[in-house]
């Protein structure tokens, strides 16, 4: 911690301390208040799977079993059978017969979600809470870094084909 030059000895000053302390508090206070943090529960899981295409035949894939496994709809009309975890953010396409749950632990071995292997919210402990939230919050930072860098690309990659479009041009 940066202390400022007005503190005296070794001991960080109290104002920055609180500052920070309060911003830390309100990032905190954001993401357990903001409506991602809704898709953490499993009702809210569940309410996005109006209509699933596989509730209608009693298929093991139900939207029952998404949420439970820790899934929400993402689908589309052309993806009728998308559907991203509120944890790690990893979208997968189902099929009728596919176990959510072992679908989710095979292809997502880094989700917290997993990891913690407790997909009923009446055993979460507070910790258990908070390292699902903060799991979600850094799979939210990653995939926004990830979108980040391939604009970056794909910015840069326009950007050399007009240099060497202009350079061409002057030949």
């Amino acid at each position: 911690m940066r202390r400022n030059k007005w503190c005296i000895g070794k001991q960080p000053c109290m104002k920055e301390e609180a500052a920070h302390d309060a911003h830390s508090r309100n990032i905190l206070f954001e993401n357990l208040t903001s409506s991602k943090s809704d898709l953490l529960f499993y009702g809210h899981r569940k309410a996005t799977f109006k209509n699933w295409c596989f509730d209608k035949d009693n298929y093991q894939c139900s939207s029952d079993a998404l949420a439970k496994a820790g899934f929400y709809f993402t689908g589309s009309r052309y993806e009728p059978a998308a559907a991203t975890c509120a944890f790690c953010y990893k979208e997968m396409i189902f099929e009728e017969n596919d176990d959510p749950w072992l679908e989710h632990r095979s292809h997502s071995k880094t989700c917290n979600f997993v990891e913690l292997n407790k997909r009923e919210e009446k055993d979460w402990t507070v910790n258990d809470f908070m390292f699902l939230l903060s799991g979600r919050i850094a799979a939210e930072q990653r995939s926004k870094m990830k979108q980040f860098i391939e604009n970056y690309d794909e910015a840069s990659a326009e950007i050399e084909a007009m240099t060497a479009k202009a350079l061409h041009s002057l030949k």
